[in-house]
């Protein structure tokens, strides 16, 4: 009898493999895996300045970026294929790993880890101050070799390096004061962003999809800022009244959704309007009355799939609206 419960013990789990969605952990570093990396790399930053008067300048500059090895420390790190034959050959793949002909064709693999990503970038910029106000304008291009995206895979999100990934864009900022008690800003930012290369992302049971040309998730083509803040006296007292709007165009907040089977396409976008007014005196007291998101606007701060749960989505919505009063005092 001391040997027949553990051959029906045994025969338990064997049966209960087929159930498990995600495969055991391999520990590493392992015989195969060092769970090391080492990176360097050389950057560098160069521009040129014309001052074209003593309100004007103008420049252009190039510079390059670098990020390290980016490892993956969830529950569905994995090796890779390549890791995978290697460890299949020394006896140490568990059985719930399925080695086929190609990572293709193949079960439970992943990324341990994301290889280094390098970023060229290239500006053009104008700058500006006048007696009542500023302008500024930067144009961009940038463009980043092994960029590290984290794709998710339905059983959890992987890391991947795209072949390259690039934005083309400008920002412009404003201050106008029409008159003293009046302030204006404006800033607007404008991003053409796109995988130029992602040939082998990581898709759905362990599949590959191409993202080449799709754009990438959590990027708005437009985002811009104002607001408008009067000033003005009360006997002894400075007061305020402002106002300012937030805009985000509607963008795609996770990568790759398409491939999920059975997934509505989670968007953003922001609308938002904050309103405060205050008074101070020259003793440190004020007071502040403030509506943060005055009209109620409803997005989602951040969302991302249900693991094994096709369809679903959790997500974190932005806080509603909210009234307060604010008092403080200086000593």
């Amino acid at each position: 009898m001391q040997g027949f419960f553990p051959q029906i013990q045994g025969g338990v789990i064997d049966s209960l493999k087929g159930l498990q969605f995600v495969p055991p952990m391999l520990s590493i570093p392992n015989s195969i895996e060092t769970g090391k990396s080492n990176d360097d790399d050389l950057t560098w930053n160069i521009r040129a300045v014309f001052e074209a008067s003593e309100n004007v300048s103008v420049y252009v500059g190039a510079s390059t970026g670098f990020k390290s090895t980016s490892w993956n420390l969830s529950r569905a790190s994995a090796p890779v294929y390549a890791d995978g034959e290697a460890l299949a050959l020394a006896g140490l793949l568990p059985d719930v790993y399925e080695l086929g002909t190609s990572a293709a064709t193949s079960l439970g693999f992943g990324t341990r880890f994301a290889g280094p990503e390098e970023a060229t970038v290239f500006e053009f910029g104008l700058k500006t101050r006048f007696e009542r106000g500023a302008f500024n304008l930067a144009i961009f291009d940038q463009s980043i070799k092994g960029f590290q995206s984290n794709l998710f895979q339905g059983n959890g999100f992987v890391l991947a390096n795209a072949g390259k990934q690039s934005t083309k864009g400008f920002e412009v900022d404003a201050t106008w004061l029409p008159v003293d008690a009046l302030t204006l800003t404006f800033a607007a930012t404008y991003l053409d962003a796109k995988y130029d290369e992602f040939e082998n992302a990581p898709g759905p049971n362990n599949t590959v999809v191409d993202l080449s040309g799709e754009r990438p998730a959590g990027i708005p083509k437009w985002a811009t800022s104002t607001s408008a803040t009067w000033n003005f006296n009360v006997g002894d007292a400075l007061g305020f009244i402002r106002a300012d709007w937030q805009y985000e165009s509607n963008v795609l907040m996770v990568d790759n959704i398409l491939s999920v089977i059975g997934a509505e396409q989670p968007y953003r976008k922001v609308n938002t309007v904050n309103a405060s007014a205050g008074l101070s005196w020259e003793n440190g007291l004020s007071a502040q009355l403030w509506a943060r998101n005055l009209f109620n606007d409803e997005y989602l701060m951040s969302a991302f799939p249900g693991v094994l749960q096709p369809g679903v989505f959790n997500g974190y919505r932005n806080p509603p609206r909210t009234f307060g009063v604010s008092v403080r005092k200086s000593f």
